[in-house]
């Protein structure tokens, strides 16, 4: 996860932080507003595709419905930024709409980076262009 760091270093830091070596432990919490009127969703997490055995990724659909909220009854979707543990969720299992009621709500410069093909050909080889795919297969017309 520290790719700029030597292993070594990230585990004096886990060590001094009274953290377990060798483990980079990530929580992730998609949160929902209910404010008497609406249902607003910030952020959605990995997705359903994401899951993960022994992980909580993948779980939001879950955590939603043992909360006793359906995803069909979200009227609006607050992305913060495209990182995967945000934007992934809006996609189910099936790659269709996990919040298909919803209206999508993305900030437009990060939207505009991300769907530009300028910059995707200007990003490094490996993770920032599986970040440019991996966006672009999220925010297809279906979602936006």
């Amino acid at each position: 996860f520290v790719s700029n760091a030597k292993k070594d270093d990230v585990n004096a830091a886990l060590e001094a932080a009274h953290l377990p070596r060798d483990t980079v432990t990530l929580v992730f919490n998609p949160i929902v507003v209910n404010t008497g009127s609406k249902l607003i969703a910030i952020d959605t997490g990995y997705g359903a595709a994401e899951a993960k055995p022994n992980t909580t990724h993948g779980q939001y659909q879950q955590n939603l419905a043992a909360a006793g909220i359906d995803a069909r009854a979200i009227d609006t979707v607050i992305i913060s930024h495209y990182h995967a543990d945000h934007v992934n969720g809006l996609l189910g299992a099936d790659d269709k709409p996990a919040f298909p009621n919803a209206e999508i709500l993305v900030p437009a410069a990060e939207h505009k980076f991300w769907m530009d093909d300028g910059e995707m050909s200007r990003a490094s080889p490996g993770r920032m262009q599986g970040l440019f795919k991996d966006n672009r297969r999220v925010m297809s017309g279906e979602i936006l």
